[in-house]
């Protein structure tokens, strides 16, 4: 097993906000904080889009948003790209054989690919990764 957490969108929203399992979370970073955090590129999207549907459903000021997406900075997550076509198949796989999104299943092949460990707050994603045999963080493990 590597030092590496990867990191999902769900994780990280109930960091930058208030949420359930923030506390959880915020555990479990004081945990780890001497691993290395790593991310899809993806999760910098995902993330605004919670932040995006928060101020339209729940009235999160753009202000909170705003500080939501400084605090996103300071975690200091290294973000990776997907990788070539031979990792995009793999991702592809990982979908299908766990009935995930194509980005969820991309923090599962990331946590896999590079033997680190997940964490998240996605029900689904979790019980996934456990049947792949990966360390979880997460109050579903």
């Amino acid at each position: 097993m590597s030092d590496r957490v990867v990191l999902d969108a769900s994780f990280v929203a109930a960091h930058l906000l208030e949420e359930t399992h923030s506390a959880f979370v915020a555990r479990t970073l004081r945990d780890l904080a001497d691993r290395e955090l790593t991310s899809t590129d993806l999760l910098v999207w995902e993330v605004g889009n919670i932040l995006r549907t928060r101020r339209r459903a729940s009235g999160l000021s753009q202000l909170s948003s705003d500080e939501a997406l400084a605090a996103l900075e300071e975690l200091e997550i290294g973000l990776a790209p997907p990788g070539d076509a031979e990792c995009l198949g793999a991702i592809g796989r990982v979908a299908d054989v766990h009935t995930l999104s194509f980005y969820d299943a991309g923090y599962l092949e990331m946590a896999d690919r590079t033997q680190g460990v997940l964490a998240t707050l996605d029900r689904k994603l979790a019980v996934a990764a456990i049947a792949a045999g990966l360390t979880v963080h997460s109050p579903f493990a």
